[in-house]
């Protein structure tokens, strides 16, 4: 510590700088300069709502500094005073008063304002019906919150300068219905209005009219709700140019039934039609004809319930035209198909109809039998047919596979191994129907032989196996692996490039001359040699051996390199402490080493010092912090050298943990750290004595001050070293010099 002489000016001018600053209430810099004190005009802003409607709340918004009591006046734009806040519709003006006290001068402003009342067209609906009926009455309903008289006024035909009358029209036409809603003390006057029309009802007009036969009775069905009255009439429906009388028709035929109704006061007229039918009965009637052979007699039986005259016509089923000409009252009594019709002709009652029946006269099935025996594919067929019809000789002999469909028939022999049908067609003849009789057999393949050989291929290679085969079928060859040892289920068409012991298995399909056959063998799949100098290391290089950066194992020229056997090959890896083999592929065919030791271990540290604080938090470059002792922890595992500003600290004795202190004041530290591999860091900040985080002064301590620094004194009396004055404390002070002072409490 260093006595410091406090000359009489140097003394004189910390009491003025003390007493000023105890006079504001320590403040850095007081509102006056001098202690006698004033009286002052305050601030005061008087503000309303932009919009204030009738009978609604609102609020006078006064923003003052002063401490004076506010009171509010109002008054009408005539300057006639209210006895309170005023919610009429109107002009006013509001004074606002703030009372005098020891601070403050009194003050009054004043704001004009004005009551608006509220607008009634936004919230006034007239409804009207957009269509009224003759002689319907309506009601206009009318919804608003204006308490204002109203007046309902209708107007003809939507046009103006037509008279407004408060009668509701009656006739058909346009018309306006016309609000008005007076001025009240609330509301301002406002006018709307809807448009509707009076119209005349349409009917409800329908006809029916019941289809019906011949002589039976009927009546029209009509429905409608005008007060005119209905008329029916008719015409056929066939002969637009015939007029409609009121005559009911009773002949067969098809009609037009029309009703029509007049327009009168309330409805429009109105017509209807509705299309009915007059018909004859349809009678019941059934032929049949019994089945026969060539020369059998036959007879038709035919069933009706019409009294018309009945003939029978035959057709021959394979005509190509079915029209009644081609139908004739002759009996047919060849073989064949035929289609027997019976018409009944119409009478008075009933209308003409018809009905058919189906039937065949037959020739006779003959016997048949046909056989091949089995043969080699490549043999000529001999088929064998035994049959009694005498269309033997012209019989066709057709083959195709089993469970073919017949359409697959052909006339050549098989020559492919499978099982065939056989099928012989004789034609018909006079005395015979023609018939078909099939067969199975048998066509058979020769069977062939295999062999395979493999030679020991490099892992990662793909090669190529030796088949050896008399059959055909080589091209079609299916090629498959397993494992030495695995079951015939792991069998796979996927060639193995591992090394290990395998099988190899070929599959010759049949072909039209030789059965299926399979060839088996074994083999080995061995490891390429590795080259020499199997892999080199590469990355960025630091001191004593160490890398900085991560370390790459190259493969050699011409080869790939991996960590996993036939896994991702690439340039290089990257080297871990882990990673204890690598393995190698040669580029140009493919081909796998075994696992190569990966024996170069390089030396990497990547990681640069770092610096904490006794609470493990880093400390940031540039930061100023509060403490009377600090400790920094320096953290590298392979720490060489530590410098405090500029100092070198020894490691051995020191350790990484530094103990810094600011003194009593403010410290600027740099720390430099380096690693064994060269990595460094460096650190600036600023370490304050612990007083200076809330800058009041401690008792019996030497303090450098800074003239251009406040500092805070607590209550109480104080002596300076150097001055006998005593000063009071409670508030902020200065130093007219920088230097070092030593604050004591007096008494």
């Amino acid at each position: 510590m260093r006595t410091i002489e406090i000359s009489f000016k140097r003394v004189i001018s910390l009491i003025l700088c003390i007493a000023m600053t105890m006079q504001a209430g320590w403040a850095i810099a007081g509102k006056r300069a001098n202690a006698a004190t004033s009286q002052v005009d305050p601030e005061l802003t008087v503000t309303l709502p932009s919009s204030i409607r009738v009978g609604e709340d609102y609020q006078v918004s006064v923003t003052t500094n002063s401490d004076g009591a506010v009171s509010y006046d109002y008054y009408t734009s005539r300057g006639a005073q209210l006895d309170g806040k005023p919610t009429s519709a109107g002009n006013y003006r509001v004074t606002v008063t703030t009372a005098e006290t020891d601070n403050f001068n009194g003050a009054t402003r004043t704001v004009s304002y004005e009551i608006w009342k509220w607008p009634s067209s936004g919230n006034a609906t007239l409804t009207v019906p957009a269509t009224v009926y003759v002689g319907e009455d309506f009601t206009p309903q009318v919804t608003t919150i204006s308490d204002g008289a109203q007046t309902i006024t209708y107007r003809y035909n939507d046009l103006e300068g037509m008279p407004e009358r408060s009668e509701k029209p009656t006739e058909p036409g346009s018309y306006l219905c016309l609000l008005h809603i007076a001025e009240s003390d609330t509301y301002y006057e406002c006018t709307t209005y809807k448009s509707f029309r009076i119209i005349k009802r349409t009917p409800n007009l329908s006809l029916t009219v019941p289809n019906t036969y011949v002589g039976q009775t009927y009546n029209p069905t009509v429905t409608n709700d005008s007060n005119g009255t209905a008329a029916v009439t008719y015409r056929n429906s066939n002969d637009t140019l015939l007029t409609f009388t009121s005559t009911k028709p009773a002949s067969a035929g098809t009609y037009t039934a029309k009703v029509s109704v007049p327009e009168t006061d309330e409805y429009y007229g109105a017509e209807y039609t509705y299309e009915f039918t007059i018909s004859k009965y349809t009678p019941d009637a059934t032929i049949t004809v019994p089945d026969s052979f060539v020369g059998d007699s036959y007879e038709p039986s035919v069933t009706t319930n019409s009294d018309g005259t009945v003939s029978v016509y035959y057709l021959a089923n394979n005509s190509n035209v079915e029209d009644e000409q081609e139908f004739s009252p002759v009996k047919p009594v060849d073989a064949g198909s035929y289609t027997a019709m019976a018409v009944i002709s119409e009478t008075d009652t009933y209308e003409e109809t018809e009905c058919s029946d189906t039937f065949t006269i037959s020739k006779r099935t003959p016997n048949a039998t046909i056989s091949v025996r089995d043969t080699w594919a490549g043999d000529a067929c001999s088929p064998s047919l035994s049959t009694d019809s005498d269309g033997a000789g012209s019989a066709v002999i057709e083959y195709k596979p089993v469970n073919s469909p017949d359409s697959s028939y052909t006339t050549s022999a098989p020559t492919s191994r499978g099982m065939y049908m056989v099928r012989a067609t004789i034609p018909e003849t006079a005395a015979y129907l023609g018939t078909s009789c099939t067969n199975t057999f048998e066509v058979k393949l020769r069977p062939a032989a295999a062999a395979v050989t493999v030679a020991d291929p490099f892992a990662g290679t793909t090669y190529t196996p030796v088949i050896a085969t008399e059959s055909d079928g080589l091209s079609s060859a299916v090629i498959e692996y397993k494992e030495k040892n695995a079951p015939d289920t792991t069998y796979s068409t996927t060639q193995p490039t591992s090394y290990g012991s395998y099988m190899i298995r070929v599959t010759i399909p049949e072909t039209a001359r030789y059965e299926q056959t399979v060839g088996l063998a074994d083999y080995k799949i061995v490891y390429l040699p590795a080259p020499e100098n199997a892999y080199d290391l590469s990355g960025t290089m630091g001191n004593n051996d160490y890398y900085t950066s991560d370390v790459e194992i190259k493969a050699p020229e011409g080869y790939s390199i991996s960590t996993a056997f036939n896994g991702t090959y690439g340039a290089s890896v990257t080297y871990s402490d882990d990673l204890k083999i690598v393995y190698l592929k040669r580029n140009e065919d493919g081909a796998l080493t075994a696992a190569v030791a990966v024996e170069k271990r390089p030396l990497i540290d990547k990681v640069v010092p770092a610096f904490s604080d006794s609470t493990g938090s880093s400390i940031t470059d540039g930061s100023s912090l509060f403490s009377d002792s600090l400790l920094v922890a320096v953290k590298d595992d392979n720490l060489i050298s530590l410098k405090v500003n500029g100092d070198v600290i020894d490691l051995a004795s020191a350790g990484s943990v530094l103990t810094l202190t600011p003194g009593n004041g403010t410290r600027k530290f740099t720390i430099e750290a380096e690693d064994i591999a060269g990595n460094s860091s460096t650190i600036e900040f600023i370490l304050k004595a612990e007083w200076l985080r809330d800058r009041i002064i401690p008792a019996d301590l030497v303090l450098p001050l800074d003239s251009a620094e406040s500092y805070n004194l607590d209550s109480g009396s104080w002596t300076v070293s150097g001055d006998g004055t005593v000063y009071n404390g409670g508030g902020q002070i200065f130093v007219r010099e920088s230097g070092d002072y030593t604050f004591s409490r007096a008494g």
